[in-house]
C-alpha cells in the first residue's frame, strides 16, 4: 500500500492558480506611484498654504539685529507646522517614487518558459526518471 501511494503522490494540481508576476510588479509599481504622487502635491500645497497665510497681528515686538527680528505674530505656529509637515510629506514622497521605478523595472525583466523536468518515480518496483513538464518564473533583479 505504501508504495502504490508513493507512485501517485508526484503529480500536480488539476487546477493550478494563475499568477502573472509581471502584472502584480505593474500594480504594485503604480500603486507606489499612486501614493507618491498625493504625498507630493499634498506637501507642496501645505508649503504653499504657508506661503499665503498672513502673518497676523503682533503678539510680541522683539529685538531686530540687522535684517534679523526676533518679533512674534499670531500666525507664526501655523505657518511654522504647514511648512514642516510639507517638508516632511515631500520627503516622504521620494522613496514611494524609487520603488515604483525599481517594481516597474523588475516587471519588465521577468520571463517566464516551460521546460521539461525529470522527476524519480516508481514504477513496479524500481525508480524511474520521468519528463514533466514545468513552468518556469525567471526574476532578474
Amino acid at each position: 500500500m505504501l508504495l502504490i501511494i508513493a507512485a501517485n503522490s508526484f503529480s500536480q494540481q488539476t487546477n493550478p492558480q494563475q499568477k502573472t508576476v509581471s502584472k502584480d510588479f505593474l500594480k504594485k509599481s503604480k500603486n507606489q506611484k499612486k501614493v507618491g504622487r498625493i504625498l507630493l502635491i499634498g506637501g507642496t500645497g501645505l508649503l504653499i498654504t504657508s506661503f499665503v497665510i498672513p502673518r497676523g497681528d503682533l503678539v510680541h515686538d522683539g529685538i531686530c539685529v540687522g535684517y534679523f527680528c526676533s518679533d512674534e505674530y499670531k500666525n507664526d505656529n501655523i505657518k511654522t507646522a504647514l511648512f514642516l509637515v510639507g517638508v516632511a510629506s515631500d520627503l516622504a514622497s521620494i522613496p514611494f517614487f524609487i520603488a515604483a521605478k525599481k517594481n516597474k523595472k523588475r516587471a519588465m525583466n521577468v520571463s517566464t518558459s516551460f521546460k521539461m523536468e525529470n522527476a524519480p518515480v516508481i514504477q513496479h518496483t524500481a525508480f524511474v526518471n520521468r519528463s514533466l513538464p514545468a513552468f518556469s518564473v525567471k526574476i532578474s533583479w
